[in-house]
Order: C-alpha cells, then structure tokens, then sequence
C-alpha cells in the first residue's frame, strides 16, 4: 500500500484490476492544484493489486496523449480558415511614448479599440459622413450572428467558437470627452507615434470586407444612432476571435503579444495590467465607481 505521500503525486487517476481488466479514471479539476493534493488514501479491495507509480504515470501519460491529438485534430480543422485580418507590420518595439492617445476597451467578453477621429475619417471618408462631429471611433470586430444579436444566447455563442461563421465591424462615434466614456468601460490608455498609428489604424481598415466599388459594405442589420455595422474582412473562429483581432491591433502598435493565446477579454485586458507603457483608466464593471484620472500624450 502507498503512504499517503506517494498517493498525492498521482491525484486524478485511480486504477485498478480485477478479473485481468483494467478501469482508467480521470477525475477532472478546475484547479492547477489537483494533482497536488491527495482526495484519499488508495485501499485497494480485496482480490485487486495496489496502484503503482508506474501505472498511475503511464495512465497521465495517456491523458496528455489524448489532449495533445484532440487539440491537433482542432488546430488542423481550422488551419484552413481565414485568419484575416492580419498583424500589420509597424514598429518594431512599442515604448509607449507619442503625442497620440489611443484606447482599448473592455466590454466584458469583448474588446474594442479607440482611436482619433479625424485620421481615421480621412482615411475612409465614410466614417466621416456616419459620424459627423466625432472625436473618437471605436472598433470592434465579432462572429456576425452573435454580435448583431439583440440578446447573447448559448446557442449563438456555440455556433460562433465550434464553426467558422461571417463577421463583422463595428464602428461607434465617440462624441463625450474619454473620461466620461471610461464610465462605462474598462479603459487602458496608450501614448502612440505617428508610425505605430499609421500601421494601427491600417489595421483597423484591413477589418472591413472591401465592397465592389471601394466602398464600406453596410451590414443589414439594424444599428443605432452612435453605431454601424459593416461587412468584416476574415471569418470568425475559435482561433480567431473578437479578442484575438484585438490583440492583432495591439501587436500591430509594436507589442510583444502572443496573438493565439489571447482569446477572451481577461487574457487581452491582464496584459495591459502588466505593460509598463499602459495606463489603467478604469476598470470594468467597477467604471462607474472609480475616478478616472486625466490621461495625455505629450508630443
């Protein structure tokens, strides 16, 4: 019999034999700490041989085995899947040092980038005509279903990450001061150059599907007075996501940021908290309640 000890080592396999017949368990833990803490000590019944450390080894072994071939499998599945919009080649390190002030917020399970008005409008005149008198656009790209949805379902939401589906744009005029706007954000600033938002804002035009005529495609669905839907460029996926497109926009300003692994709004918004360069403006769900300080970008 193993001391208590030894059993911890293997927690979340339990095997056994009986009749010549091995039984695999996998007991799966939220927590990175489960294969760290012993549920109970091992008493094998009688007639049955006790758990080694070798069967208990090549039973994980086995596990990580099916782990790795499942995330082959769905990695392959999507290989053929429009990536687009893609990383556009800017700076090559970003320092958080520019006289322009751009922003990335946090909608909760999405993320949207801020940038000035008046460059991006001439740079696509359109926008200027939707949004007249703007100060700032923000942007966000998203599985077109989803995100023009009146109400968030399961099912839509399922539909979205488990096939490659259409996306879309969306673009809102900013017309309140930025730390109003923070109110009802989480808000990260950023002090870009002209270089860096010159290859951001490329980006950001890269995002919408390029119409016959040049044009901006508008989506059909129904937008408000302050926003647009507009046809996406790319299609949306589980290895590319409103959150990743986020990222692809920040390592276009020269960030050293791991696109693939950046697919929810935590993992976007936790590498801002820990970028020496970003500013924290506020925080969501707590917006309302902290005092956003003022934010500038000297030249």
């Amino acid at each position: 019999m193993w001391h208590e000890q030894e059993t911890s080592k293997y927690l979340c396999i339990y095997w056994s034999f009986s009749d010549d017949r091995r039984d695999v368990c996998h007991r799966l833990f939220a927590s990175p700490q489960c294969r760290l803490r012993a549920l109970q000590r091992f008493v094998p019944a009688p007639g049955q041989n006790p758990v080694t450390p070798e069967i208990a080894m090549e039973a994980e072994g086995m596990g990580n085995r099916t782990r790795i071939l499942l995330f082959f499998i769905v990695a392959m599945f999507f290989a053929g899947c429009s990536r687009a919009p893609y990383v556009v080649s800017g700076p090559a390190n970003f320092d958080g040092e520019g006289r322009h002030a751009v922003y990335i917020a946090n909608h909760g399970w999405h993320t949207g980038v801020i940038v000035p008005a008046e460059p991006m409008q001439e740079r696509v005149p359109a926008l200027e005509k939707r949004f007249p008198g703007a100060r700032h656009l923000e942007f966000g790209w998203g599985d077109k279903d989803f995100y023009e949805a009146p109400e968030m379902s399961v099912a839509l939401a399922l539909k979205a990450i488990l096939w490659p589906t259409d996306a879309v744009t969306r673009v809102v005029g900013v017309s309140r001061p930025m730390p109003e706007y923070a109110r009802d954000a989480g808000l990260v600033g950023l002090c870009v150059d002209d270089q860096s938002l010159s290859a951001l804002l490329s980006f950001l035009e890269n995002s919408f599907a390029p119409g016959a005529d040049g044009d901006l495609q508008l989506s059909q669905a129904e937008s408000g007075r302050y926003s647009q839907f507009y046809e996406g460029a790319g299609q949306y996926h589980l290895l590319n996501t409103c959150n990743t497109w986020t990222a692809k926009a920040l390592k276009s300003l020269g960030m050293e940021i791991s696109v693939g692994s950046k697919l929810t709004s935590g993992s976007v918004m936790d590498y801002l908290s820990k970028h020496p360069d970003a500013v924290e403006l506020s925080v969501y769900k707590e917006a309302a309640q902290t005092a956003v300080r003022a934010f500038r970008c000297e030249s």
